[in-house]
């Protein structure tokens, strides 16, 4: 048996991506830092960044659907996900996995053509990766060397 190596699972890596049909994303976190502000009418403001947006319509120009789900519901992602041309949009979900799957189901994909980021998103019983937990790591790290060095 070979040994394991970056230059075999890069190329691992590579054709399971080649694979993607769907690519779905939790909003707060994600494609935000979090963070939500309320103005004095109690309308809720989100702040996402346009690199993100240029990614999810360079996957939607080259073939792969793009779906959103997330638990809160607000109008500056009904806005934000029209303006992107991103047509499964879910919010106000309790149940996200059953969200996801309906979803597949719905477009007769197999999960493994499948990918999803994001809190409390979950594919074939595996939790997928939550940007706010990757970054709240190191938005701890970063202070610690900053008190360090103060």
């Amino acid at each position: 048996m070979s040994t394991p190596t970056l230059a075999n699972a890069d190329a691992a890596i590579r054709r399971r991506a080649a694979n993607i049909q769907l690519a779905v994303f939790d909003v707060d976190g994600v494609l935000t830092d979090g963070r939500f502000l309320l103005d004095t009418e109690g309308n809720e403001l989100k702040s996402f960044h346009t690199q993100d947006g240029f990614g999810l319509r360079h996957l939607i120009t080259h073939g792969i659907t793009v779906a959103i789900i997330t638990g809160r519901s607000s109008g500056a992602v009904t806005h934000r996900t029209r303006e992107l041309g991103i047509e499964h949009v879910f919010q106000g979900c309790r149940h996200k996995r059953d969200t996801i799957d309906n979803l597949i189901e719905s477009l007769k994909l197999d999960a493994s053509a499948v990918a999803a980021v994001g809190k409390g998103l979950t594919l074939r019983g595996r939790k997928c990766s939550g940007a706010r937990e990757a970054s709240g790591r190191r938005a701890d790290g970063a202070q610690r060397r900053l008190r360090r060095s103060a």
